[in-house]
């Protein structure tokens, strides 16, 4: 029971309840539904020490002859002109966001989605180049607003010295985008890479827009993990109360009419949080 009591305090944020049992009947599991936000202090630990996990069990860094197979780079938007087009090239484009009925999206939105654009560009014409390789990218908010990029890069592939120009040629020249920035870090070894690129991520978070990663990753480089030892079935959610769990069968009926009003104070975030939550309920505990 301590256990339990004490597995509640462990987000603040939390937006309910889950019990269970094993699909054996030997066990019974309960715990809170945390928040999954990397702005939550505490989840913010579990979801880093989660995330290193699964980079550690990818493919990113397999198969490496050379310490030179590690890469890290920093890509930027392009300087004032480029921003002030951006600029003028949004307005048009929320005005038919705003006909089609959708919500507009903030400069920093629109700059992260050509960013995103460019950035998917540029890795099929390395491949095309140079071979293939993996990637991991954090997405981080400069102190005006405007998103840039940290990439890890690994792989065999990206070894060529001649593999950095090509980059800084395609993200300047020919993508129009700003400067790259080549960080000389010599990795001592894969756990080293993950490492250094993780504290990007919870260095300065800030939240790009709805929808917006704050990291990204190749194919096959992250992996998910799951618990084997059990499998929880009849999983019910509900409130944490002074009295316990109050519990309310997980389906999307009594989402639409019973949690949804009931948990009219959370925010939108949470509400698709808690339905994405159950389907993810072995991984996340």
């Amino acid at each position: 029971m301590d256990k339990q009591k004490s597995s509640f305090k462990k987000c603040p944020n939390s937006i309910g309840a889950f019990s269970g049992i094993t699909i054996d009947g030997k066990k019974i599991v309960a715990g809170t539904l945390p928040c999954n936000s990397w702005h939550c202090p505490s989840c913010q630990k579990r979801l880093k020490k989660k995330l290193y996990r699964r980079i550690l069990q990818g493919a990113i860094g397999d198969d490496l002859t050379s310490p030179y197979a590690f890469k890290f780079l920093t890509l930027t938007f392009g300087g004032k002109e480029a921003r002030a087009q951006a600029s003028t090239q949004l307005k048009e484009h929320n005005e038919n966001l705003i006909l089609e009925r959708k919500e507009p999206l903030t400069l920093k939105e629109y700059i992260y989605d050509i960013m995103v654009h460019n950035f998917h560009k540029l890795i099929r014409a390395l491949k095309k180049k140079y071979g293939n390789f993996h990637y991991f990218r954090v997405a981080e908010l400069h102190k005006d607003g405007i998103p840039h990029f940290h990439i890890l890069f690994a792989g065999n592939a990206i070894i060529p010295k001649g593999i950095l120009a090509s980059i800084e040629n395609l993200w300047r020249s020919k993508y129009g985008m700003g400067f790259v920035r080549i960080n000389c870090v010599k990795f001592r070894d894969k756990k080293h890479a993950i490492r250094y690129m993780l504290k990007y991520i919870t260095k300065d978070i800030q939240k790009i827009g709805k929808w917006k990663r704050i990291f990204s990753a190749s194919r096959g480089s992250l992996v998910k993990i799951f618990k084997n030892d059990w499998l929880a079935v009849n999983v019910h959610v509900g409130h944490v109360t002074d009295k316990g769990i109050e519990e309310m069968i997980l389906d999307e009926v009594r989402i639409r009419e019973s949690i949804i009003p009931d948990l009219s104070p959370l925010s939108k975030y949470a509400i698709d949080a808690m339905r994405q939550m159950y389907t993810r309920m072995i991984a996340s505990i």
